[in-house]
Protein backbone atom coordinates (compact mmCIF):
# COMPACT_ATOMS: atom_id res chain seq x y z
CA UNK A 1 0.00 0.00 0.00
CA UNK A 2 1.56 3.33 -1.46
CA UNK A 3 -0.08 6.52 0.68
CA UNK A 4 1.08 9.86 -0.49
CA UNK A 5 0.74 12.35 1.89
CA UNK A 6 0.07 15.77 0.97
CA UNK A 7 -0.49 19.73 2.19
CA UNK A 8 -3.56 19.25 1.41
CA UNK A 9 -4.43 15.82 3.70
CA UNK A 10 -2.56 17.52 6.34
CA UNK A 11 -4.41 20.56 6.49
CA UNK A 12 -7.75 18.26 6.00
CA UNK A 13 -6.48 16.16 9.21
CA UNK A 14 -5.87 19.74 11.24
CA UNK A 15 -9.19 21.26 10.45
CA UNK A 16 -10.50 17.99 11.76
CA UNK A 17 -8.91 18.95 15.26
CA UNK A 18 -10.27 22.45 14.88
CA UNK A 19 -6.41 23.24 14.03
CA UNK A 20 -5.52 25.69 11.27
CA UNK A 21 -2.53 25.52 9.28
CA UNK A 22 -0.86 27.99 6.60
CA UNK A 23 -0.21 25.72 3.16
CA UNK A 24 3.05 26.37 3.56
CA UNK A 25 3.64 25.10 6.96
CA UNK A 26 1.60 22.09 5.75
CA UNK A 27 3.36 21.41 3.19
CA UNK A 28 6.86 21.38 5.43
CA UNK A 29 4.72 18.72 8.13
CA UNK A 30 3.70 16.25 4.78
CA UNK A 31 7.36 16.37 3.73
CA UNK A 32 8.84 15.36 7.19
CA UNK A 33 5.99 13.02 7.88
CA UNK A 34 6.63 11.11 4.35
CA UNK A 35 10.57 11.24 5.07
CA UNK A 36 10.38 9.34 8.44
CA UNK A 37 7.90 7.34 7.25
CA UNK A 38 9.42 6.29 3.98
CA UNK A 39 13.03 5.79 6.35
CA UNK A 40 10.53 3.48 8.89
CA UNK A 41 8.64 1.19 6.37
CA UNK A 42 11.86 -1.13 5.37
CA UNK A 43 11.82 -2.02 9.33
CA UNK A 44 8.26 -2.01 9.79
CA UNK A 45 7.47 -4.75 6.94
CA UNK A 46 10.15 -6.96 8.27
CA UNK A 47 8.27 -7.77 11.31
CA UNK A 48 5.93 -10.39 11.67
CA UNK A 49 2.47 -9.29 11.59
CA UNK A 50 1.54 -11.09 15.24
CA UNK A 51 4.95 -8.88 16.29
CA UNK A 52 3.94 -5.42 15.46
CA UNK A 53 2.17 -4.05 17.94
CA UNK A 54 5.33 -4.51 20.01
CA UNK A 55 7.95 -4.43 17.39
CA UNK A 56 7.13 -1.69 15.63
CA UNK A 57 7.89 0.53 18.75
CA UNK A 58 11.11 -1.21 19.22
CA UNK A 59 12.24 -0.33 15.69
CA UNK A 60 10.98 3.36 16.07
CA UNK A 61 13.30 3.52 19.15
CA UNK A 62 16.06 1.50 17.30
CA UNK A 63 16.31 4.35 14.45
CA UNK A 64 15.53 7.30 16.56
CA UNK A 65 17.78 10.06 15.51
Amino acid sequence: MDLEITSDSILRMLAAQGVACDATRAQGYATALAQMLKGAAPGTAQLAFEEEPAGYLAEQRRNAP
